[in-house]
């Protein structure tokens, strides 16, 4: 069993309960097995919480007459500690000591005041390696957002109302605001689209609709969010859907941790393709596989598992027959441990599981 480097703690242990049984070194008290253990904890603020909950419900059921007594706290206690072994996707338990899970869980915590969470949130572990080196570099200059695009002569507009001359800013923001009002979809719907990694490349190709840029107020975060963004979402997923229906389907499965230390797993649905074969001048145009994104699955706070993995898969294979009208004839994933196991113990439960070498 690992020894208990207390010395090297970080300030952010003094947040957390350590199992009881940690002193003593019992194999209950840590996470997996050899150098690779950690320490069983629990947030204090999370086990306060959860113990006063705990008791609150047991004076309900007793005054309702559903149980004869409360438990004792030791016994609340000891059930706390104990859910994550029973079920480890309990939403309530112990977490594993590793530096970057408890400062994801201060960060996000509910019980924990805002000073801890920006603590969390600023400690130089906490943060993705991108804003390391931002924050160790002396800045640098920014040079101002301009859109290169070719102007039309707008010599020969009239405007109404203008006493200024032939090709001034006026006429430029008449043709700009008449040809594509910033209020319409037109202009809101590629503005959406626009990464802020590569905002700057993107707006310089989106050919005519930069032209409202000039006069026209950009959509604020909440509208683009909140109405213009899942509008885009809502219609795309049902082209996709429509394109789908009918045919049959390869699920992909992909997981990847992010800078943010969020493991997410990616399904999409590969759908037969139209081949069509055109012969204009010796060319031949072929229309491709489409891919279509069905579930983006959030496993930061699970175990990476054989079981896991095959319980959010006939999940997503269940919504792609029943609301995609699509039928799923394999699964294709990457050949991570879970993925071997699962088609070593469940390929009769499931259609064939083809693993790729990455």
């Amino acid at each position: 069993m690992p020894a208990i480097r207390s010395a090297s703690r970080g300030w952010w242990r003094e947040y957390f309960y350590d199992h009881p049984k940690l002193a003593s070194k019992d194999p209950i008290a840590f996470v997996g097995t050899g150098s690779s253990a950690k320490a069983k904890v629990y947030c204090k603020q999370c086990f306060n919480a959860h113990i006063a909950a705990a008791q609150l419900q047991d004076n309900t059921d007793v005054q309702l007459g559903r149980i004869v007594t409360a438990r004792e706290w030791r016994d609340i206690e000891t059930q706390l500690w104990s859910t994550r072994d029973d079920n480890r996707d309990a939403a309530q338990g112990w977490l594993r000591a590793a530096t970057t899970t408890l400062l994801n869980h201060l960060r996000h915590c509910e019980h924990q005041s805002d000073v801890v969470r920006t603590r969390a949130r600023d400690d130089p572990p906490a943060q993705s390696p991108r804003r390391r080196r931002r924050q160790a570099s002396p800045p640098s200059p920014t040079p101002p957002l301009t859109l290169d695009y070719d102007e039309p002569d707008l010599s020969g507009l009239p405007v109404a109302g203008s006493s200024t001359g032939p090709g001034t800013l006026q006429h430029q923001n008449f043709f700009a605001s008449t040809l594509y009002p910033p209020s319409t979809p037109r202009f809101a719907s590629p503005v959406s689209s626009i990464a802020p990694s590569d905002s700057l490349s993107r707006a310089s190709s989106m050919g005519s609709h930069t032209r409202s840029f000039s006069v026209g107020n950009l959509s604020s975060r909440k509208v683009l969010t909140r109405r213009i963004i899942p509008k885009l979402v809502q219609e795309l997923q049902e082209e996709a859907k429509a394109a789908a229906k009918g045919k049959n389907a390869t699920l992909e499965a992909d997981g990847w941790t992010g800078e943010n230390h969020h493991h997410l797993i990616a399904f999409m649905i590969a759908v037969e393709g139209k081949v069509s074969i055109k012969l204009l001048i010796g060319l031949v145009l072929m229309q491709p596989t489409q891919l279509h994104t069905v579930k983006i699955h959030d496993a930061s706070t699970e175990r990476k598992t054989t079981e896991n993995l095959l319980r959010v898969l006939e999940e997503v294979v269940q919504n792609v027959e029943a609301e995609w009208g699509a039928k799923v004839i394999a699964i294709v994933t990457d050949a991570s441990g879970e993925s071997r196991k699962a088609w070593r113990l469940h390929q009769q439960d499931l259609n064939p599981l083809e693993r790729l070498e990455p």
